[in-house]
């Protein structure tokens, strides 16, 4: 994870549908339908993670 490979390049088209939800399309195909939520455990989770990194 620590290593980028700089030659797999590629586009991501982001459509924001509101505050909390948005859809991502990458140009290989993918799509992402994201919701944001608010949850202090989930943060907290997630600061310790990127400490690691």
């Amino acid at each position: 994870m620590k290593e980028i490979n700089n030659e797999q390049l590629g586009r991501l088209e982001i459509t924001y549908l509101s505050n909390k939800l948005r859809i991502y399309r990458c140009d290989k195909g993918t799509l992402f339908a994201l919701r944001k939520i608010y949850s202090p455990t989930l943060f907290k989770n997630f600061k310790a993670f990127i400490k690691i990194f």
